[in-house]
């Protein structure tokens, strides 16, 4: 084999690893600007669309479009409100609100910038990606579908530390 034949060899595999490796490894490689700014811009079409859907009258109607909406994370999401999988727990006197929701595990939802603790939604954020608690979490929150739960703000930290991060 030729030198230079030799090099576009080593060229091309090298750039099918690289690919490879931002495939595997997606969450860990900082992104460009337009691709966070291309990601900012979905997620926020998609939770402005979910809160136009869950403030529809009719549950029927709201069903439906988030199913058009989010496909099979809208069954998912619907599946934890009925069963009564979303907690809003409210801190006492401060008033702080906190909401998880119970799928596999429990899962922390920061509702005030679309962030939830799971897997799912850290392995696919980086693409505009809603998942099914946070939309569980919307929904059950109006259509008012949720468990309420009273704590002392003493017991506020102790209850954020089963999601920090070591």
């Amino acid at each position: 084999m030729k030198r230079h034949e030799l090099e576009a060899v080593r060229e091309a595999t090298s750039a099918l690893k690289l690919n490879e490796f931002k495939s595997t490894h997606r969450a860990k490689i900082p992104p460009s600007e337009e691709a966070v700014t291309r990601t900012v811009k979905k997620t926020s079409e998609e939770r402005k669309a979910l809160n136009e859907i869950v403030a529809q009258p009719d549950m029927r109607v709201v069903l439906r479009r988030l199913r058009e909406t989010f496909g099979a994370r809208a069954d998912q999401a619907w599946n934890l409100v009925k069963f009564s999988k979303v907690k809003r727990y409210v801190f006492k006197p401060s008033g702080k609100v906190a909401w998880t929701v119970v799928g596999e595990t429990e899962h922390l939802i920061y509702e005030v910038v679309g962030y939830c603790h799971c897997t799912d939604f850290f392995l696919n954020f980086d693409t505009g990606y809603i998942c099914q608690h946070i939309i569980a979490q919307k929904l059950a929150e109006g259509k008012g579908r949720f468990e309420r739960v009273e704590m002392k703000d003493e017991d506020y930290n102790k209850f954020m530390s089963r999601w920090r991060m070591n």
